[in-house]
């Protein structure tokens, strides 16, 4: 089961098995979840099973009530979003990139809680 990091505007959970990062934020009787997948699987060190993701992070927003979990969003151009962490105070993800064959990037994205909207704001290379 997975662990729950301290809660803010927004949780952060570990990664699960299949490659997929994701993160959660809270706003009323719902919370947003938002699910990065690898969307390139031949620039990996491992080999993960399955096919590689269309878009490279799904929005879902959970009813906490019903427990319904609905898709809202995708957002697709960044390659394979190994690690997602939300701003302690700001509606503001972290995602980082994972290749063997580059050193990385961390996109920054602006969440708009009420919609699951990502814009993205900045690209940050390694170096």
């Amino acid at each position: 089961t997975p662990q729950r990091t301290r809660p803010f505007a927004g949780q952060n959970l570990p990664s699960h098995r299949n490659g997929q990062q994701m993160a959660e934020a809270t706003h009323d009787n719902t919370a947003l979840l938002f699910v990065g997948c690898y969307t390139k699987f031949d620039d990996l060190a491992h080999a993960p099973r399955g096919t590689p993701s269309d878009a490279s992070i799904y929005t879902y927003s959970l009813d906490k009530s019903s427990g319904k979990l609905k898709h809202v969003r995708s957002l697709s151009g960044i390659h394979n979003p190994a690690f997602m962490r939300f701003h302690p105070t700001r509606a503001v993800m972290y995602a980082a990139t994972e290749s063997i064959d580059s050193a990385g990037d961390i996109e920054t994205l602006a969440v708009d809680l009420r919609t699951g909207a990502l814009t993205r704001r900045l690209y940050q290379p390694p170096h």
